[in-house]
């Protein structure tokens, strides 16, 4: 709200030093009231006109995008299904979520992660899920796109989900069609990352996942730590 109260500053300035000229030319009070009136008219179409520009200039967002292994939500055991039917059996599994968070001083708009493979397999450039936008009414812009994210609040987009024979990168592609599955073994997966907004300049992120191992009864900090090794680093 500072700006805003900032134009009406200026215009109650504006309106007392009209005043005050009117006043010191000897002119009548009815004058100086028009005067005052046409001030404050003049401060209002100001604030109409320019606050949100004003806005956008002075509060900016500044989006960062991370993975934390250690993070209960980011990398979490979890049950997982084969296909899209409700109806298929669900089974023990692994979620990999990226974290986003906006440390500027405006919230951001329009917000995306979009992927892309830097190796020559055959994963398709595509937009990552958000975490809470899963559900199958939604159509694929509103689970792609986070309209809004404020200051200070942690929001995770799916990256990847862990079977025991393989895993699979989530995008707004069907997340289970095979051009999304990688296997499980010592080859390492490189990634670009591009985070996106309309009112933020995008930003590339290198990810790289190796899959080494699936524990199937071990807990998702031991999984983490011994079957795959995630690293995700920020392009200059």
């Amino acid at each position: 709200m500072l700006p805003l109260i900032i134009y009406i500053v200026i215009a109650i300035i504006a309106g007392v030093l009209l005043c005050w000229l009117c006043f010191v030319e000897g002119k009548r009070v009815e004058l100086t009231i028009q005067y005052a009136v046409v001030a404050a008219t003049f401060g209002a179409s100001l604030i109409a006109l320019f606050k949100d520009r004003y806005d956008r200039w002075c509060y900016k967002p500044n989006l960062k995008l991370s993975f934390e292994k250690n993070n209960p939500i980011q990398f979490a055991k979890t049950k997982l299904k084969r296909n899209e039917s409700d109806e298929s059996p669900s089974e023990e599994g692994y979620s990999l979520r990226l974290k986003v968070c906006n440390e500027g001083s405006g919230w951001a708009e329009d917000v995306m992660v979009r992927i892309q493979s830097l190796n020559e397999n055959h994963l398709a450039p595509a937009n990552l899920v958000w975490t809470n936008r899963q559900s199958k009414k939604l159509d694929i812009k509103q689970r792609t796109t986070q309209e809004r994210l404020y200051l200070d609040l942690d929001y995770y987009c799916d990256l990847a989900e862990i079977y025991h024979d393989k895993y699979q990168i989530c995008t707004e592609v069907d997340p289970f069609n095979e051009s999304n599955c990688f296997k499980i073994d010592s080859t390492e997966e490189s990634f670009r990352l591009t985070l996106y907004a309309k009112n933020f300049m995008p930003e590339s992120y290198t990810l790289k996942i190796k899959c080494k191992q699936y524990f199937p009864h071990q807990t998702s900090s031991q999984m983490a730590s011994e079957g795959v090794e995630v690293s995700l680093i920020k392009d200059k």
